[in-house]
């Protein structure tokens, strides 16, 4: 039997359409960050580099998206109601020569925070133990 939190949010869900693409795209714009410099150690590090950083400290980045209407993104929808989220999107910096690069560390975020080593499902989950 589904839990009433998860009915309420597939109530609102949407269908892979343009606007489902788009909260993906501003998920996906959360990982990939531009370069960074500390203002005290003159250090600039790459948006890709930062989150290679978190995911090397073992934690898991969940961007959180909202639409104009009030619709969240497939990975925040995920971590609250356990519901799936599209696949991740390709990740590239886009250089003044229109050449490519990949970012490796984006594309291991998003993949990380859709997986089940991250927390999901959590609303259903407390609802479940406040009940017991």
């Amino acid at each position: 039997m589904k839990s009433e939190l998860l009915a309420a949010s597939e109530s609102f869900s949407l269908p892979r359409s343009t606007s489902t693409v788009r909260l993906r795209d501003g998920e996906k714009k959360k990982f990939c960050r531009p370069a960074k410099s500390d203002k005290s150690t003159g250090i600039t590090l790459s948006g890709d580099d930062i989150i290679g950083e978190i995911l090397r400290q073992d934690m898991a980045l969940i961007p959180v998206t909202v639409s104009p209407f009030g619709h969240i993104g497939g990975l925040f929808k995920k971590f609250l109601y356990g519901t799936d989220c599209l696949p991740c999107p390709d990740c590239y910096n886009q250089h003044p020569d229109g050449s490519k690069t990949r970012r490796i560390n984006a594309e291991a975020a998003y993949k990380l925070a859709a997986s089940t080593k991250v927390p999901f499902g959590i609303l259903n989950q407390a609802k479940c133990y406040l009940e017991n």
